[in-house]
C-alpha cells in the first residue's frame, strides 16, 4: 500500500515500488500514474526519485532547460559515456557541441546514409532460408549496428562492426540498469563496472587510430568526418569527439533496434497492416531498395513508424536533476530532486490519446477526419527542447527503409512468445521477436 505525504510534495509509494521499478520499470510507472496521479515520490536514500506524468509536466521539463541538469542526473555513467557527451552536457558547452554534431544529421547527410541501411538489411535477409527460425530483434540489431558504424566511419571500419559491438556489450549492459544499481556497481568496482570501462577504452583506441589514419586525408562525408570538421571556427577536442562517437553508437543502435523490434512484432501480428505496407512499397519502389527521395511517397509506412514510437517509445524513461524548483499539477518540486518522466506513460494517457493502448497507424494520417496534431509534451519519442535527440530524423528514415525491405523481401510467420518490455536504456521485448521464415524474395 502507499501512503500520502502531508504538504504539497505529492504522494509517496511504498518500498515495494522501488523493487518493482528495478525489475519491471514500465509496468511500475504505468501503475504509479494510475494509482497516484501526475506526481509521485518513491525510493530510499540517494535513490529517492520524484516521477511526473503527463503532457503538462513533460512540456515544462522540455521548455525550461535552465531549471535542470543532465550531468548531475546521469553522472553515474559519465566515465562510460564521457563527461562531454551530449546526454551529460548542459548550458553553453552543450550548445557548442550540439551545433557541431548537428552537421552530421542534416537532410542531405541522412540521404547519403540510406544506402547503408538498405544494404545491411539486404545482407542479413540474404542469409535467411525457408524454415529458419530467427529472432528479428537480434537480426535487425545486427543490421542497425553495422549500418550505424558504416554511417559513422564509412566502409573502412564497418567490417569490424561485430567486434566493436562485442566491446560495447559490457558498457550497454551496465547503462541498461537502474541508477541505484549503477551507483552500487561503480562504488564497489564490480566486475560489470570494470568490464564496461575496458570496453569503452578499447573503442576509444579504435577511434583514435582511425583519426590518426585520416589526419593527412581530406575530410570525409561520413559522420566521423563531419564531427571532426570545425563549425564557425570551433572544433571538438579529441575527448569531445570520442564521447560523441560512443554516445552516437550506443543511442544509434540500441534505441533504433528496440523500435524496429516492436514494429516487427506489431506489423507481423496484423496482416491487414502488413499487406497495406507491402502494397505501398511495391507501388512506390517495386523490388528496388527505397531511396531517401522515396520516403515522402511512403506515407503509410511513416504512419506505422510514428505509431510504433508512440506505443513503444524506446527511450521510455528519462530524467533530470532539478536545479531550480518549480510547481507542476499543484505539487512543488524542490531543488536537488532527481526527477523522472516517461514518454511511455504520456503516450498511453487516455486523456490525450483516443484508444490509447491500441496500435492505430491511421491516427497519424493528416487527411483523416478528426485528425489532431499532438500538442506540446504529448509525443516525445526523441525527447524535446534543447536536448531533443539529434538523430530523430535519421531514426525515422532508417526504420522506414528497414520496414520497406522486410515486407518486400520476406514472408514470415510469427512464433508465439510472451510479450513483455524490459530495459532502461531502450525498452525492448524481453523475449525478442521470434519468427519462422516462409519465403525470401531474392534481390
Amino acid at each position: 500500500m502507499g501512503r500520502r505525504l502531508p504538504g504539497p510534495r505529492g504522494p509517496a509509494a511504498t518500498l515495494g515500488t522501488t523493487a518493482g521499478f528495478a525489475t519491471r520499470p514500465h509496468h511500475t510507472l504505468l501503475g504509479l500514474r494510475d494509482r497516484y496521479g501526475p506526481v509521485v515520490e518513491f525510493g530510499i536514500g540517494p535513490g529517492r526519485l520524484v516521477a511526473v506524468f503527463g503532457a503538462e509536466a513533460c512540456a515544462f521539463v522540455f521548455g525550461h532547460d535552465e531549471h535542470f541538469s543532465n550531468h548531475e542526473m546521469f553522472e553515474s555513467v559519465a566515465p562510460l559515456s564521457g563527461d562531454t557527451a551530449l546526454l551529460l552536457s548542459d548550458g553553453e558547452p552543450h550548445r557548442r557541441r550540439r551545433r557541431i554534431a548537428a552537421t552530421g544529421f542534416t537532410r542531405r547527410s541522412i540521404a547519403g546514409y540510406v544506402p547503408a541501411f538498405t544494404g545491411n538489411a539486404d545482407r542479413v535477409i540474404d542469409g535467411w532460408r525457408p524454415g529458419d527460425r530467427v529472432d528479428l530483434h537480434q537480426e535487425f540489431r545486427t543490421v542497425i549496428r553495422r549500418a550505424t558504424l558504416e554511417v559513422l566511419f564509412g566502409p573502412d571500419l564497418a567490417g569490424d562492426a561485430d567486434r566493436i559491438g562485442a566491446m560495447l556489450g559490457p558498457l550497454l549492459a551496465f547503462v541498461d540498469g537502474d541508477a541505484v544499481l549503477q551507483q552500487l556497481r561503480r562504488a564497489f568496482r564490480a566486475r560489470a563496472w570494470r568490464d564496461a570501462l575496458a570496453g569503452r577504452a578499447e573503442v576509444d583506441r579504435i577511434v583514435r587510430a582511425e583519426l590518426h589514419r585520416r589526419s593527412s586525408d581530406a575530410p570525409r562525408p561520413d559522420l566521423l568526418g563531419r564531427l571532426a570538421t570545425p563549425v564557425d571556427g570551433v572544433q571538438l577536442t579529441e575527448t569531445e569527439l570520442l564521447d560523441q562517437v560512443v554516445s552516437t553508437v550506443v543511442a544509434g543502435y540500441e534505441t533504433t533496434s528496440a523500435a524496429m523490434a516492436w514494429m516487427c512484432l506489431t506489423v507481423l501480428g496484423a496482416p491487414a497492416i502488413r499487406d497495406r505496407a507491402l502494397a505501398e512499397v511495391l507501388t512506390t519502389c517495386g523490388d528496388a531498395p527505397p531511396t531517401h527521395d522515396d520516403l515522402p511517397r511512403l506515407p503509410f509506412l511513416d504512419q506505422i513508424v510514428h505509431e510504433t514510437l508512440r506505443l513503444y517509445p524506446p527511450a521510455s524513461i528519462s530524467g533530470r536533476y532539478v536545479r531550480r524548483g518549480f510547481t507542476v499539477a499543484g505539487h512543488d518540486i524542490r531543488p536537488g530532486t532527481r526527477l523522472l518522466f516517461s514518454p511511455l506513460v504520456t503516450h498511453r494517457d487516455p486523456e490525450i490519446w483516443d484508444r490509447a493502448t491500441t496500435f492505430l497507424p491511421q491516427r497519424w494520417d493528416a487527411g483523416r477526419p478528426g485528425f489532431r496534431r499532438p500538442g506540446p509534451g504529448e509525443f516525445l519519442p526523441f525527447g524535446g527542447g534543447a536536448h531533443r535527440c539529434l538523430g530523430a530524423a535519421l531514426a525515422v528514415a532508417e526504420l522506414t527503409v528497414l520496414l520497406a525491405r522486410l515486407v518486400v523481401r520476406a514472408e514470415l510467420e510469427p512464433v508465439p512468445a510472451p510479450v513483455r518490455p524490459a530495459g532502461f536504456l531502450a525498452m525492448r521485448p524481453v523475449h525478442g521477436v521470434p519468427v519462422r521464415v516462409r519465403s525470401v524474395r531474392p534481390r
